[in-house]
């Protein structure tokens, strides 16, 4: 390891929709995972978010999603609030070096 890592992923529960980040929102180029798609077990909210600065983080690979534990596991609404009132969200990065800094970029960069 160098020393010279340049990715921060925050994650978690912001208690706010990606629209409503405040000053966090207002870091130039600030993104997150997942847009449009409510994040609470109810399905009217957005509370739950991986939000990460686009240039420093190339390596997420833009799949990311809700995981909609009620649907994959067959609960009803009751089940599935007694397990959490949130829903689990998921991107995808890539193990490999990329972007600007290119700490290990290109062929054979080591999987951290």
């Amino acid at each position: 390891y160098s020393g010279n890592e340049d990715d921060v992923i925050l994650l978690g529960d912001l208690n706010v929709s990606y629209k409503k980040l405040g000053a966090l929102g207002q870091i130039p180029g600030i993104t997150y995972t997942v847009a449009d798609e409510p994040t609470n077990t109810l399905r009217k909210s957005s509370y739950d978010n991986l939000v990460f600065l686009a240039n420093d983080t190339q390596e997420f690979t833009g799949r990311a999603a809700v995981y909609d534990t009620q649907k994959e596991f067959g609960l009803t609404l009751d089940q599935a609030m007694d397990v959490s009132d949130h829903l689990p969200v998921w991107g995808e990065f890539s193990a490999y070096e990329a972007g600007p800094s290119a700490i290990a970029s290109g062929a054979g960069a080591p999987v951290r």
